[in-house]
């Protein structure tokens, strides 16, 4: 066997799953790409509604502008989600809020009604301390109630 007949006896089928797994892949992501992106916006709504109690009749994925995060910035974006009641602002939605925790950034979801009241504060990411600086989590305390 000539070292040329051994490379192809090893690149051939290589490349042959090489190929196959890549294909297999993008058919993957072709038929569940547009389920994962729903379960992402239905996942973010549910957040969403937990800080936005008020009444509105718009759609806020759909109104929506970016802002940079006064809390990181320079490369932070934040997005700012518009509750509207017969076109009226009522309130809005900050996500993500930055704030410095002690084991890092901690992101925040705000909901703010028109007047300023502050509507409800969630927490979407931290890094504290497991039994200490996680009580932020509303499943481990109502501090944050």
């Amino acid at each position: 066997m000539t070292k040329d007949t051994h490379f192809r006896s090893f690149f051939i089928p290589l490349l042959v799953m090489f190929l196959a797994g890549t294909a297999l892949l993008v058919t993957v992501n072709t038929f569940t790409h547009a389920k994962i992106a729903k379960n992402a916006r239905d996942r973010e709504l549910r957040i969403i509604d937990t800080v936005m109690p008020l009444p509105h009749d718009n759609d806020l994925h759909e109104d929506v502008i970016k802002l940079a995060d006064p809390g990181n910035p320079g490369s932070g974006v934040m997005t700012v989600f518009r509750a509207r009641k017969g076109g009226h602002p009522v309130g809005a939605v900050l996500m993500p809020v930055t704030a410095a925790g002690y084991s890092g950034t901690v992101l925040l979801v705000i909901g703010i009604a028109r007047d300023g009241t502050l509507l409800g504060v969630n927490v979407l990411k931290h890094r504290e301390t497991p039994g200490l600086g996680d009580r932020i989590e509303p499943g481990k305390s109502g501090w944050i109630n």
